[in-house]
């Protein structure tokens, strides 16, 4: 079993993988492509709101870890962090950020389907849905900007 304290880092590990992201998506909204700056653009203030969920999550975390038990076996493969190359184009960075989203849904929805507890369950699984839809998104943005 994950302890609260582990609990906890993992969400201090997801929130800190959400502000690379920021940092990331802000630099790539300056792309001269406009389509890429306005994925990018929506990247980030999807990410905000995800960040502001993160927090929720660890005040509840906090205020319930005597309540909480979660299996570590089926997490620990998502607490890898890949980091942005230096310099990419712009199909690089969307592909980057697929990647990304992919362990995100994963560590998500794995989190959901381990926390006893139905709120955080409930915001788990949220995220989840979530980083999964933005991940199709931007495959789909993807194929378009390779079609043309």
């Amino acid at each position: 079993m994950i302890d609260m304290t582990e609990l906890d880092n993992i969400v201090d590990f997801a929130i800190r993988r959400g502000t690379t992201s920021l940092s990331y998506y802000s630099d790539c909204a300056v792309f001269s492509d406009a389509r890429l700056s306005t994925i990018f653009e929506a990247l980030y203030r999807q990410e905000l709101v995800n960040q502001s969920r993160l927090l929720t999550v660890k005040t509840l975390i906090r205020s319930r870890s005597s309540e909480l038990r979660i299996p570590s076996w089926r997490i620990r493969e998502y607490l890898v962090d890949v980091e942005p190359a230096e310099k990419m184009n712009g199909l690089q960075a969307l592909l980057w950020a697929s990647i990304r989203l992919d362990t995100s849904q994963k560590l998500y929805y794995q989190l959901g389907e381990c926390v006893e507890d139905n709120e955080l369950r409930g915001i788990f699984a949220s995220l989840s849905v979530e980083e999964s839809m933005r991940k199709r998104k931007i495959e789909a943005d993807y194929d378009d900007i390779l079609m043309d």
